[in-house]
C-alpha cells in the first residue's frame, strides 16, 4: 500500500476510535441519567443532614415538616426553624435553606431530591 493508501486507512481508524469513544460517552450518560432517575423514583428521604455551611444554624437534621409538599417535594425543618424546600422563584427552580423569606442557600435543579453538594450560598448566607 502507498502512502496515500495508508494515510486514508489511518484516517478511517481514528474516526471509528472516535466513533467508539462517543457511543461509550453516551452510553455512560445513558446509565447516570437512568440511574439518577431510579434514585428519584425510589427514594423519599426522612431527613437530610447538613453540615459545613457558613451559617451555624442552618447546619443540623432536618426533619420532614409532617406531611408537608412544596412544588412535588417533601419540606424538611431543622431544630433552629430553617427550612429545606423546593421553590419556584422568577421562572427557576430548585432547593433553599432558610428562613421565610430569607434565603441561605440555594441549588438550581427541577430534581424533587435535594442534592448532595454543589450549593450556592445566597442573599443571606455565608460561607
Amino acid at each position: 500500500a502507498n502512502e496515500e493508501e495508508q494515510m486514508a486507512a489511518l484516517q478511517r481508524a481514528m474516526e471509528e476510535e472516535a466513533r467508539n469513544k462517543q457511543r461509550e460517552a453516551d452510553e455512560e450518560a445513558r446509565r447516570a441519567a437512568a440511574a439518577k432517575a431510579e434514585r428519584i423514583a425510589q427514594s423519599d428521604p426522612w431527613c437530610y443532614v447538613l453540615s459545613g455551611a457558613g451559617t451555624a444554624a442552618a447546619n443540623g437534621t432536618y426533619m420532614r415538616d409532617g406531611t408537608a409538599v412544596k412544588n412535588g417535594a417533601r419540606v424538611y425543618v431543622n431544630e433552629r426553624g430553617f427550612l429545606l424546600s423546593h421553590e419556584v422563584v422568577g421562572g427557576g427552580e430548585g432547593w433553599i435553606v432558610g428562613v421565610a423569606p430569607k434565603a441561605y442557600y440555594g441549588f438550581q435543579t427541577t430534581d424533587k431530591l435535594a442534592p448532595e453538594e454543589g450549593w450556592a450560598v445566597q442573599e443571606h448566607g455565608s460561607s
